[in-house]
């Protein structure tokens, strides 16, 4: 073979090889392959190009709509965390009606279908959460601000409108302050209970001269229905009687509630503003009913009443377990008397049934008697009832001067059912409660309330003597009672320290006074305190020697040399 034939050759085997194997590696001599592979895609519902796919992203308006329910649902948790940290009952229980609102607007805003309707809901949550913070935040017991209260706000504006210097801000905490610090250096002393409405004896301390002049009672009820109605007295005048306060409750689950009183004017002085927080464990009352009726009947028993009388249910739900229950009955519909209210008592341990007919008619019953309703029966019998009042004066005088005894304070602790602690009386016991009040320090006034502990010692003290000094054996001490005051919470702040409450000796009616000490906030207090047990006389014979009293009652004060003060009152039951 000749060279110029051999590099013929050679170029066309290169050409057939290109031809064969280049490109895109597919294909012949003759064109592209007839079945090339398609472009790879993303799985249905997923946007963007191999190997990165995803979700296809929200819409503008899907946006929109989960921005303003995760508005909504912030501004609810918002709401629910301002109102835990509210600084006193009454402000927690006002906020709590608008953290509901916010709570409302956001299970509308999550079951909005529309950013439009969820964003109507998102500014209702929001604006709830602001009422929210603004109430949790303030003083709620009405009884601070009036203690707090610039008296001369209207001067200082004035003042400031005019150009002329303000006057300087004076609050009614520079004589409630003075007031306490009176007040806990008083003696706890019994008061007899004003004539109507009775109740037991109060333990009362307070300023502004003579106890009596300041002593506040309380009488508590309660209706049928469990609704509460107060009815609080100071001195001679009723505070609140009817009307529906302010509810209170304390830590301990006292209910209470706040009443305030505008007194009449007095020579030199305007009028005062008299408020008494008063808290109690009374029960609603237990229905009476007289002693069990023969009703009518058009069964066959002659022993109850003539076969053609009859007596038909006109209301109420009829029994059908054999227990008790009220109804209205229809006694005799021949005498045209009105149906009467009353209750079928099953006595213990019979077998009672009743059997009553489409229109109501008794048709036969047995073991059952009727008792008609006799009113509503006597109050709680054993109840206590204690607090705290401030008397300030309610506008400046023209002068812009108070006089010196403007302004009272005082706490007051009763009950119902006073105990006659007996000699034969023997042994220890704790009672456990809760106390509230007024402290002040710092130049502000703070409601408080407080945990309570008392250790009684009955029979530590037979043989002493109530008059000291005198050396003869009255047999008038019949014990001694010691106790603190601690975890006390000042203006929604803990106060650290405690309250001891000295050695106190028990008299024959149960009445009990010393001293207080403690130190709180780091600052030495001293001053007074006293009780007064409550609770039934049942025992007789030798179980008098254990009879304890079930309820103790009274109040406390205490003062430092710096001007601050504490001033409260409590409630304990004894402890199983």
């Amino acid at each position: 073979m000749d060279m110029k034939r051999f590099f013929l050759y050679a170029i066309m085997i290169a050409a057939l090889a290109l031809a064969g194997c280049g490109g895109n590696g597919g294909g012949t001599a003759m064109g592209p392959d007839p079945d090339p592979d398609p472009p790879a895609q993303c799985p249905e519902g997923q946007v963007g190009t191999p190997p990165d796919c995803a979700p296809p992203g929200p819409t503008p308006e899907e946006m929109a709509l989960k921005d303003a329910q995760d508005a909504a649902e912030a501004a609810y948790m918002a709401a629910m965390a301002a109102v835990a940290g509210a600084v006193d009952p009454v402000a927690r229980q006002n906020a709590q009606v608008h953290v509901d609102e916010a709570k409302e607007a956001n299970d509308a805003a999550q079951a909005a279908t529309t950013s439009a309707m969820a964003e109507e809901h998102q500014m209702a949550a929001e604006t709830a959460r602001d009422i929210v913070i603004e109430t949790a935040g303030t003083r709620g017991l009405e009884i601070t601000n009036l203690a707090n209260r610039i008296v001369n706000q209207q001067q200082i504006e004035n003042a400031e409108l005019e150009g002329r210097p303000a006057v300087a801000p004076r609050s009614n905490a520079e004589r409630v302050g003075p007031a306490m610090v009176a007040a806990a250096g008083v003696v706890p002393v019994l008061n007899a209970a004003p004539a109507a409405p009775a109740v037991g004896t109060s333990v009362v301390q307070g300023s502004g001269g003579a106890v009596a002049a300041d002593e506040a009672h309380a009488a508590v009820m309660r209706n049928v229905a469990g609704d509460i109605t107060y009815v609080v007295t100071r001195g001679a005048g009723a505070v609140m009687v009817g009307e529906e306060p302010t509810p209170l409750e304390t830590r301990g689950g006292w209910s209470g509630a706040e009443l305030v009183r505008t007194d009449p004017a007095v020579a030199g002085s305007a009028p005062n503003m008299t408020y008494v927080n008063v808290y109690t464990d009374i029960q609603a009352p237990t229905q009476a009913y007289a002693p069990g009726a023969t009703l009518l009947t058009d069964y066959t028993d002659t022993a109850n009443a003539p076969a053609a009388t009859t007596s038909t249910i006109v209301a109420g739900e009829v029994a059908d377990d054999g227990g008790n229950f009220e109804v209205t009955v229809n006694v005799d519909p021949t005498d045209n008397m009105p149906p009467v209210i009353g209750q079928f008592q099953c006595a213990a341990g019979a077998v009672c049934t009743i059997s009553v007919d489409a229109n109501g008619r008794i048709v036969e019953h047995t073991g059952y008697t009727f008792h008609p309703r006799a009113g509503v029966a006597t109050q709680d019998p054993d109840y206590l009832a204690w607090g705290v009042w401030l008397s300030v004066p309610g506008e400046v005088l023209a002068t812009g001067a108070f006089p010196a005894d403007a302004t009272t304070t005082g706490v007051f602790g009763n009950g119902n059912d006073v105990f006659m602690v007996n000699a034969a009386l023997k042994g220890r016991a704790t009672y456990e409660g809760n106390a509230t009040g007024l402290y002040s320090a710092a130049g502000m006034v703070e409601y408080f309330d407080a945990d309570v502990m008392l250790e009684a010692n009955f029979g530590g003290t037979v043989g002493a003597d109530s008059t000291p000094g005198d050396g003869a054996n009255d047999g008038l001490l019949f014990g001694a009672v010691t106790g603190t005051v601690s975890n006390i919470r000042a203006g929604g702040m803990d106060v650290d320290g405690s309250l001891a409450l000295l050695r106190a000796p028990v008299l024959a009616a149960g009445p009990f006074a010393a001293h207080t000490d403690g130190i709180l906030g780091g600052v030495t207090y001293r001053g007074e305190w006293g009780g007064q047990f409550y609770g039934p006389n049942n025992a007789i014979g030798a179980a008098i020697e254990d009879e304890f009293p079930t309820t103790a009652a009274g109040t406390f004060g205490a003062a430092a040399e710096n001007g601050a003060s504490i001033l409260g009152a409590f409630g304990s039951w004894r402890a199983e």
